[in-house]
C-alpha cells in the first residue's frame, strides 16, 4: 500500500516538474528585453521629462522607442503613460504632428484612471499638447474635447488657477465656431473665477475678444465696459495710449470702437498705429478699418489705396495660411510612410512570433521526452531499492535462525560449530550493515518534497486558524510546534535536510523558516512564536546566513522559495 502511495506521489511530483519545465523553456525562449535594468530605463526616461520641462529640443526617437517598448512589457501604467508622452513630445520637436498625436493617443490609453495614484498632471500635459495641434491645425471640436479633458484632470487636482487659465483657452476654438455667446459666457466665467478664488493680482482674461465681439454685434456699451477693463486692469495700455508688445490687436479693436462711435480721427489714428505692425492680420484689420473711415469722409484716392493694401495684406495672410497647409500635407505623407513602415515591421514580428512558437513546440515536446526518460530512470532505482529492501530481510532472516542455532549448538557445547557461526555471524552483520548504509542513501537520494501535502496537513490548519489569535484559538504549545515539524520532516524530507545539513539551526530559527514557506508575514510569526519582531529579524538573518550564506534577514524567504523549487 505504501508503495503504491509512493508511486502516485512520484508520478504526481513528474507531472508538475513536467509543466514546471516547459514553462521554463517557453520563458527561455522569448526574446530578452533590450534597454537594460529598470532603474538605468527610469533615468532615461527623467532626463528625457527634465529636457521637455526646460523646453530643449529633443530629436532622439531611438531611445524614447526603447523607452516605450521596455515599459509597454515591464513598466506600471503611469511609467507606460509617461514614455508614451515622452516619445510624442520627441516627435512634436522633430515637427511631426501626426505621430505626436498617434503617441498622445497611446498615452491616454495606457492611463489607468481608476487608480488612486494615477499621474494626472501628465494626463494633463497630454491633452493640453493635443489640443495645441487641433488648434495649429485648424480642428476646433477636437480641440474643445482635449481642453474639456484637461479642465476635468485639473479641476479633480485642485488646482484653481490652471483650471481658470484652460477654461480661457476654449475662447478661440468656439470663436472659431461662430459661437459668441459660448465665447461671452467663458470671458465672464473666468474673470468671476478669478475674483472669487483670490487671484485679483491676475489681469482680466480675453477682454480683447469680448470688445470685438460686442462691437460687430453694436453693442458699444459693453464693448466699452471691456475696453475699460483692457486699458485700467491689464496694464498693458500707458497713459499715452501705447500698447505693450504682444497686445498691439488692442488698436484695431479700439478703432473699431470709435468708427461705431462716430469719432473717425480717433479711428484713424488707432487704425494707423496698427499699420505700423508686421502681422499680417493686424494689418489687414488696419487696412479694413480705414477704409471704412474714408468712406465716410468721401476720400476716393485714400479708398483706392487701403483697399489695395488690405487686398495684398488678405494676399500675404493667405499664402501663409496656404504654406501651413502644405506642411501639414506634408507631415500627413510622412505619417502614410510612417504607417507603412510599422505594417511592414509588424508582419516581421509576425513571421518571428510564428517561429518562435514553432521552437516552443519543439522544447515542449523535448522537455516530455526528457520527463518520460526520468520516469523510466526512477522507475528502475525504485525496483533496485525494492530488490535491495528485499536482501535485507533474507539476510535478518538468516542472521535470527543462525543465532537460534547457535544458541542451539551452545547447550549442545559443539564448539567448532559455534566457530564457525560466529564467523559468518559476523560477515552477515558486516552485511546487513553494508545493506543498510547502501538502502538508506538510496532512500535518502529518492526522497522527494510534496509542498502541497504539507500546506493541505491538518496541523498547518490548526496553525492556520492560531494565526487568527482569537480566543479560541491561542497560540501554539510546544506539542503543537513539534507536530509540525514532524510533519515538515515526513512532507518536505529534502528541504529538511539541506536545511538542517551541517547548520545547526535553533528551534527559533527552524520554525521562522517552515512559517515563512507558508507565506507568514512577519508580524503573524511574531505573534505564533510568542517573542518580539526583533528576535524573529535576529532569527532570520541567522539562518540566512547559516543555510545560504547571506547576511540580510530579508532575503530569506526569496531564498527559501527557491530551494523549493530546486528541490
Amino acid at each position: 500500500m505504501t508503495t503504491f502511495a509512493t508511486r502516485n506521489r512520484q508520478r504526481r511530483s513528474m507531472k508538475r516538474i513536467s509543466f514546471i519545465l516547459a514553462c521554463l523553456c517557453a520563458l527561455l525562449l522569448l526574446p530578452a528585453c533590450s534597454g537594460g535594468d529598470k532603474q538605468q530605463m527610469l533615468r532615461q526616461l527623467e532626463e528625457l521629462e527634465r529636457m521637455n520641462r526646460a523646453y530643449e529640443p529633443m530629436t532622439n526617437d531611438t531611445l524614447a522607442q526603447q523607452l516605450v517598448d521596455y515599459f509597454d512589457r515591464h513598466g506600471t501604467s503611469n511609467e507606460r503613460m509617461r514614455s508614451y508622452y515622452i516619445l510624442g513630445c520627441v516627435y512634436r520637436d522633430l515637427d511631426e504632428a501626426p505621430r505626436a498625436l498617434d503617441s498622445y493617443l497611446a498615452a491616454i490609453e495606457r492611463a489607468d484612471t481608476t487608480n488612486k495614484d494615477c499621474d494626472y498632471r501628465t494626463l494633463i500635459a497630454i491633452n493640453a499638447q493635443m489640443s495645441a495641434i487641433f488648434h495649429r491645425q485648424n480642428l476646433p471640436q477636437d480641440e474643445i474635447r482635449a481642453l474639456n479633458n484637461v479642465i476635468r484632470f485639473t479641476r479633480m487636482m485642485g488646482d484653481s488657477l490652471n483650471y481658470i487659465n484652460y477654461q480661457e483657452l476654449l475662447i478661440k476654438p468656439y470663436y472659431l465656431l461662430g459661437k459668441t455667446d459660448t465665447v461671452l459666457n467663458i470671458i465672464n466665467n473666468v474673470n468671476s473665477l478669478l475674483m472669487q478664488r483670490g487671484h485679483k493680482q491676475f489681469p482680466p482674461l480675453g477682454v480683447g475678444t469680448a470688445a470685438w465681439i460686442n462691437i460687430e454685434r453694436g453693442q458699444f456699451t459693453e464693448a466699452h465696459r471691456y475696453l475699460c477693463m483692457y486699458e485700467q486692469d491689464c496694464n498693458v495700455v500707458d497713459s499715452l495710449g501705447n500698447v505693450a508688445k504682444g497686445w498691439e490687436s488692442y488698436y484695431w479693436i479700439k478703432g473699431f470702437y470709435e468708427l461705431g462711435i462716430n469719432n473717425s480721427d480717433s479711428a484713424e489714428l488707432y487704425f494707423r498705429k496698427a499699420m505700423c505692425f508686421g502681422d499680417f492680420n493686424c494689418s489687414s484689420n488696419a487696412y479694413k478699418g480705414l477704409i471704412s473711415v474714408y468712406q465716410r469722409k468721401g476720400v476716393i484716392d485714400s479708398i483706392a489705396k487701403y483697399s489695395r493694401l488690405h487686398e495684398e495684406a488678405l494676399d500675404s495672410l493667405h499664402n501663409q495660411m496656404r504654406t501651413e497647409a502644405i506642411h501639414q500635407a506634408t507631415s500627413l505623407y510622412d505619417y502614410s510612410n510612417f504607417q507603412r513602415i510599422a505594417e511592414q515591421e509588424a508582419q516581421k514580428k509576425r513571421e518571428a512570433w510564428q517561429l518562435l512558437r514553432s521552437l516552443i513546440a519543439i522544447a515542449i515536446l523535448l522537455t516530455v521526452f526528457s520527463c518520460f526518460y526520468y520516469r523510466k530512470k526512477r522507475r528502475i532505482e525504485f525496483e533496485r531499492l525494492c530488490q535491495l529492501d528485499k536482501a535485507l530481510v533474507v539476510a535478518k532472516t538468516e542472521l535470527h535462525i543462525i543465532k537460534e542455532e547457535q544458541e542451539i549448538f551452545k547447550k549442545k557445547d559443539y564448539d567448532a560449530v559455534i566457530d564457525r557461526n560466529k564467523k559468518i555471524e559476523q560477515e552477515l552483520k558486516l552485511r546487513i550493515a553494508e545493506l543498510e548504509k547502501e538502502n538508506n542513501t538510496k532512500k535518502e537520494a529518492s526522497a522527494t518534497d510534496n509542498f502541497n501535502a504539507f500546506k493541505c496537513s491538518k496541523i498547518v490548519g490548526v496553525f492556520s486558524k492560531k494565526a487568527l489569535f482569537t480566543k479560541e484559538h491561542p497560540i501554539p504549545n510546544k506539542a503543537e510546534w513539534a507536530a509540525l515539524e514532524n510533519q515538515f520532516i515526513n512532507d518536505m524530507p529534502a528541504t529538511y535536510r539541506m536545511l538542517n545539513k551541517n547548520k545547526k539551526l535553533s528551534s527559533l530559527e527552524l520554525n521562522t523558516c517552515i512559517l515563512l514557506l507558508l507565506d507568514y508575514e512577519e508580524s503573524t510569526i511574531v505573534g505564533l512564536t510568542g517573542t518580539s519582531s526583533q528576535s524573529v529579524s535576529i532569527a532570520k538573518r541567522r539562518a540566512n546566513m547559516k543555510i545560504f550564506n547571506e547576511k540580510s534577514a530579508v532575503t530569506l524567504k526569496y531564498y527559501l522559495k527557491r530551494l523549493i523549487k530546486h528541490y
